[in-house]
C-alpha cells in the first residue's frame, strides 16, 4: 500500500493498523526460535501489532517467555548494559 498525504489524514487508527500489519509482517518472516520481540507498549500499533501476532506465534509453536526465562532456559547469565536480541 502506498501511503500519501489522504492516507494520513484518514485517521491515525487506520495508520496504526498499516503500522502494526508492517510489524506483524516483518516479524513473522523473520522470527526464529530464542529471537526477543521488542515492542513498546506506549505505541498503539504495538498493541494492535501484538494482538495479531501472539496467536500467530502460539499456533507455530512458539512460547512466549520473559527475557530472564528465556537466558535462564538457554543457560545464558543477563548482565547489565548488554542489549540482547536473540539467545541461542
Amino acid at each position: 500500500m502506498l501511503y500519501n498525504e489522504e492516507t494520513v489524514l484518514y485517521g491515525s487508527s487506520y495508520c496504526f493498523v498499516i503500522f502494526a500489519q508492517t510489524t506483524y509482517d516483518t516479524v513473522m518472516n523473520s522470527v526464529q526460535d530464542g529471537d526477543i520481540i521488542l515492542m513498546h507498549e506506549i505505541y498503539e500499533q504495538s498493541y494492535v501489532a501484538a494482538q495479531m501476532l501472539i496467536p500467530a506465534l502460539l499456533e507455530r509453536g512458539y512460547r512466549l517467555v520473559t527475557v530472564s526465562e528465556l537466558a535462564a532456559a538457554r543457560g545464558h547469565t543477563l548482565r547489565s548494559g548488554i542489549s540482547y536480541g536473540r539467545l541461542n
